[in-house]
């Protein structure tokens, strides 16, 4: 999802990478809530290509939640 955001956001398609900005907040929120989920995804977060739980250090949930890229529109000077 984070490869699509950039897509997005480098073709300049602000309103979709805000929407996959959200998608990706709303995953992480909803892993948060599920800590069996986010223990067994931390230990095979290397396998699955995450390699942000290891590396931040608290949670997953934490460190997928810092990981989504924030508001490129409003970043950049652009109102949507």
């Amino acid at each position: 999802m984070q490869r699509h955001h950039e897509e997005l956001v480098r073709d300049g398609n602000f309103r979709s990478a805000k929407t996959a900005a959200q998608q990706m907040a709303d995953m992480a929120k909803s892993l948060e809530r599920d800590a069996q989920l986010e223990s067994v995804l931390g230990l095979r977060s290397r396998e699955l290509g995450l390699e942000i739980g290891e590396n931040m250090g608290r949670s997953l949930s934490h460190d997928l939640a810092n990981s989504i890229p924030f508001d490129q529109g409003r970043s950049m000077g652009i109102s949507h």
